[in-house]
């Protein structure tokens, strides 16, 4: 076995144990950080906006087809009401809304996974603005208040 040292590696170690980067790297790396973090910040609220217009602009056709609905529902009640008298005609129509009850869950299904999302936001939220407070100490006195 050789002992003899080999300055390719004695210089390559040497080099690896110098920190890697300047200070200016790292204020240049936070400042990207930060640009990308406004970059989506301004992408989910274009979305948001984006959504309210649409939401906005389709309003009176969602109204007027549930108007529509509504009145095509009571039409039919009217129309069926001495119909309903029959202990069958109860069977046919609690089978027809049984049978509307899978699109319903879905809905409601779909209701609550807004709303997860919309929580899971808000504690994402919470946990970077936490993050951000910690990483910056508002006073000298934390140091004081450490425990040994």
């Amino acid at each position: 076995m050789i002992d003899d040292r080999d300055p390719l590696l004695t210089r390559l170690f040497a080099e690896q144990s110098q920190p890697a980067h300047e200070s200016g790297f790292m204020a240049q790396l936070a400042n990207l950080l930060e640009r990308d973090r406004r970059r989506q910040r301004m992408y989910r609220i274009g979305t948001i906006i984006a959504g309210v217009i649409v939401a906005a602009l389709l309003a009176p056709w969602i109204a007027q087809g549930a108007a529509l609905a509504i009145g095509s529902v009571a039409a039919g009640i009217t129309a069926t009401r001495s119909h309903l008298t029959f202990p069958m005609a109860w069977l046919v129509l609690c089978s027809t809304v049984g049978s509307l009850l899978p699109v319903i869950t879905s809905g409601l299904a779909v209701v609550g996974d807004i709303e997860d999302f919309v929580l899971q936001a808000r504690a994402a939220a919470w946990r970077e603005r936490r993050a951000r407070s910690q990483a910056r100490p508002c006073c000298d006195v934390a140091p004081a208040l450490s425990v040994r």
